[in-house]
């Protein structure tokens, strides 16, 4: 008998963590981290908790803006698990180009890191819906400066920080705005919702005929070598190996 297919990807990833808790599910090849599905979940909760504790909410944007990292797919299934928009922005793009995207989709947070903290100095004080500004510090640390009047810091280790309560989510649901290009004008923001990603990597699991004990494309590992996160065909093959089973392997620098 088929399996019901998931309401949402919090579903999916919950699940995957009931059925194979201690199975890897993230490998980062930069210093060698390596995240079991409970433990990334676990991870996931924590920044969802994070999230809540500073007043986001489900169908508020959070921009995320970093390089490829254990961090960036925390943060992504955080706002999945919560009911955030997930707003991916590119790493090389110019500052004036990072403003106009957290504008446009009415970012509330931004999650960045020490040395892309800079690019957004401008946007902080000119984008009334910013609030929050979250930095990944090394060791996976987390440092909020809060935006508003006043810049203090507060960090958040490797302890709790609320219990998840997080609001009920449908297939429905929006899940990630990602911009376009802006090749012949400005951006835009498409927006994709959790039954369209669902969808599509289910589409594509049935198709490569994968199961909780393949490794898709016949690979000991499925490597993400050359994807930015902030690519909606990483993001599509994230889900992708969720509803595989498989295994991500994520590298740190994308030329």
């Amino acid at each position: 008998m088929a399996r019901p297919s998931p309401e949402n990807i919090r579903e999916l990833l919950e699940t995957r963590v009931e059925q194979s808790p201690d199975k890897e599910f993230l490998f980062l090849e930069s210093g060698g981290r390596v995240f079991t599905y409970r433990e990334f979940d676990a991870e996931t909760n924590r920044a969802a908790a994070m999230l809540l504790a500073l007043g986001v909410t489900k169908g508020e944007r959070v921009s995320l803006y970093l390089t490829n990292s254990a961090e960036y797919l925390i943060f992504y299934f955080a706002c999945f698990k919560i009911g955030a928009w997930a707003g991916p922005v590119n790493a090389h793009l110019k500052p004036q180009e990072i403003e106009f995207v957290i504008a446009d989709s009415e970012s509330g947070t931004i999650i960045t890191q020490p040395d892309l903290y800079e690019n957004i100095s401008e946007a902080r004080a000119r984008v009334s819906s910013l609030r929050n500004v979250i930095v990944i510090e090394d060791g996976g640390r987390w440092s909020l400066v809060e935006t508003a009047q006043e810049s203090n810091q507060r960090r958040f280790g490797s302890e709790g920080v609320v219990p998840l309560n997080a609001a009920p989510i449908s297939r429905n649901d929006e899940a990630v705005i990602i911009y376009t290009s802006g090749t012949t004008g400005k951006p835009k923001g498409v927006l994709l919702t959790h039954g369209n990603l669902l969808a599509n990597a289910e589409q594509i699991a049935l198709w490569l005929r994968l199961t909780e004990d393949d490794r898709a494309y016949r690979a000991r590992r499925t490597i993400q070598r050359l994807a930015p996160l902030a690519n909606d065909l990483a993001l599509r093959r994230d889900v992708l190996r969720l509803c595989g089973d498989d295994a991500i392997a994520a590298q740190s620098h994308i030329p």
